[in-house]
């Protein structure tokens, strides 16, 4: 049985959607910060995971806590997630969008979500009681020729950040129309015509519930 949690209602009807066929698989309304004793959703998995999620929450130590206290006793939580302020291009991309890239690092900056998530979770780990600490380099490489290379999550999604984030960074304060009507321009022409290759530095942490916890 597989459960997935968001506090999204738009995120959570899009994931029904796309896997309304898999019979063992159910979605639940939850935040993971707000799990209380009534939820019943503690201490009942095998194993808590989140991928490219904490490093869009203010408070990342809280949340695996509360991951913690979702897993059974023996059970595992295990994070993926980015280290964006090593995110890697070849050649460099243009200089609209690496003023756009880092706008939206200090964009994160400023709303408390840390752009080095990925280095941070083994320490957080620790600090919420896991054992077992592992953490493994899952870095994310495309180079061009690859297959999927000019998919959305492949070499296009800093387009598709451009696309969907450029206006909530305008909002901020962080950019103007100009700078993102350029920059969209200047990185997909980048993708298609120069981009070799893009590296996402990743890293995969797993940590175990003491049995005794």
């Amino acid at each position: 049985r597989v459960l997935g949690i968001d506090r999204d209602e738009a995120n959570l009807a899009i994931a029904i959607q796309e896997h309304r066929g898999i019979g063992n698989l159910h979605f639940k309304s939850a935040d993971i910060l707000t799990l209380d004793e009534g939820n019943k959703l503690r201490d009942n998995f095998d194993i808590v995971t989140a991928a490219r999620t904490l490093q869009w929450i203010s408070e990342p130590e809280r949340a695996i806590v509360q991951m913690k206290k979702a897993a059974k006793r023996g059970g595992r939580v295990i994070v993926l997630d980015y280290n964006l302020d090593e995110t890697h291009w070849e050649p460099e991309p243009p200089a609209a969008f690496q003023r756009f890239y880092q706008a939206f690092l200090e964009w994160r900056t400023a709303n408390h979500w840390d752009n080095r998530m990925a280095s941070h979770l083994s320490e957080l780990f620790d600090s919420a009681g896991l054992v077992d600490v592992a953490s493994h380099p899952t870095h994310e490489i495309v180079r061009r020729g690859d297959p999927d290379f000019f998919d959305a999550y492949a070499s296009g999604i800093w387009l598709y950040v451009i696309q969907t984030l450029g206006p909530t960074l305008m909002q901020a304060g962080f950019l103007d129309e100009g700078a993102r009507r350029c920059v969209e321009e200047d990185y997909s022409r980048y993708v298609q015509q120069t981009l070799r290759l893009q590296r996402h530095s990743m890293e995969t942490v797993d940590g175990r519930i003491p049995a005794g916890a």
